[in-house]
């Protein structure tokens, strides 16, 4: 019994440890190094370097491209949504 109680407060502990630093971490990350929304330039530059770049299969250009679209699409529908319900 002691040992499994042993265990798991090892075990809990070792979560805590390794879980602290990490959400520090996020907490500590400036509010500009993360965009705060997707726009349209933003979807066209992506879709333009997927389009350049070199080290890519046109396989994998061609999935990328796609779902950029696909979040170009759904970007200018909930545009569309929003507009509709001012």
């Amino acid at each position: 019994m002691k040992q499994a109680f042993r265990f798991t407060l090892f075990a809990v502990s070792l979560s805590v440890l390794t879980v602290a630093p990490l959400a520090a971490a996020i907490e500590a990350a400036p509010a500009a190094s993360f965009p705060t929304s997707v726009t349209q330039d933003i979807l066209d530059a992506k879709t333009k370097e997927v389009e350049s770049a070199a080290g890519l299969t046109d396989e994998a250009k061609s999935k990328l491209i796609e779902l950029y679209r696909r979040a170009s699409s759904n970007l200018q529908a909930a545009s569309a949504d929003s507009t509709r319900a001012a």
